[in-house]
């Protein structure tokens, strides 16, 4: 299991975390807690592609203005959920 680093840079996002292990040809399912654009999934799936891996993505809630469709979600909500972790 890897945690992945995107960070907002002005109107870009940027992954600062690199993962070293070679994981071409695996199956990654990449977790996000809640999309409210979506934009920082949509780059950390990139890098994972871009390393050759193949990738699903899963996230609890996402919101009307969510950019990508994640495989797997929840529900769909009006306003940003709060999590006991932030």
């Amino acid at each position: 299991m890897y945690a992945l680093t995107v960070k907002k840079v002005g109107n870009e996002r940027k992954v600062l975390s690199d993962i070293t292990e070679d994981i071409a040809g695996k199956n990654i399912l990449l977790v996000e807690d809640m999309l409210e654009t979506g934009k920082s999934l949509v780059v950390a799936k990139k890098y994972l592609e871009s390393k050759g891996a193949s990738v699903k993505t899963a996230c609890l809630y996402t919101m009307p203005q969510t950019e990508i469709a994640p495989d797997f979600s929840l529900h769909e909500v009006q306003e940003v959920q709060k999590f006991p972790w932030e």
